[in-house]
């Protein structure tokens, strides 16, 4: 293995740096309630996916994102994420994965949900951003200290489905079924609160 030059060696722990911030930023916009700056983490086509028990479901383009979260973060949960691993692939991609624990801030901050993040990123411009997120949900929780059914949680999704569809569209739902709900670009739903 070639031994790297001080100015890659330099780009690279920039690069890092970078990518470990942007999960970050991402917990950061969603504690603020900053919908503009969420949806500025990700590149104009970027995705976020749900996957839970019971299927998955996708949001794509920055117009479908911030629909998705103006109705999920109606939910007021808190991300706090850990174990960041960041891998590069080269000068413009890369990926990465983290642990989140959610936390409720209507009840005392309690825990109400955990699960992973598995993301792709891709630079342009200089600035790195979102190019697909993937968050997997390992226990969500309708309030402190209960852990919805499978039938329940479909109910709380069936609900938030019926009052989310996003402005101007007119397509209806393609998503398979999520024990937390979830959103689509053409029009879909949100999840009832693992919009994080």
């Amino acid at each position: 293995m070639a031994k790297k030059t001080t100015t890659e060696a330099l780009t690279e722990l920039l690069d890092r740096e970078a990518l470990r911030e942007l999960p970050a930023r991402y917990c950061d916009c969603v504690w603020r309630g900053d919908l503009d700056g969420l949806v500025e983490l990700f590149t104009a086509e970027g995705a976020f996916v749900i996957k839970g028990q019971d299927g998955e479901t996708r949001v794509e383009g920055r117009a479908a994102l911030k629909e998705f979260y103006r109705v999920g973060l109606r939910h007021q949960q808190r991300p706090l994420i850990h174990n960041v691993v960041v891998e590069l692939h080269d000068a413009a991609h890369a990926s990465g994965r983290c642990c989140l624990d959610m936390r409720s801030a209507k009840h005392n901050y309690e825990l109400m949900g955990i699960g992973h993040y598995a993301d792709e990123y891709r630079k342009l411009d200089g600035q790195w951003y979102f190019e697909a997120r993937v968050f997997t949900v390992l226990r969500l929780d309708d309030g402190p200290g209960s852990v919805k059914s499978r039938s329940a949680a479909a109910s709380a999704a069936r609900r938030t489905r019926s009052e989310f569809r996003p402005k101007g569209s007119g397509a209806c739902c393609s998503t398979r079924s999520s024990s937390c709900g979830g959103s689509h670009a053409r029009s879909t739903t949100s999840p009832p609160s693992c919009a994080t």
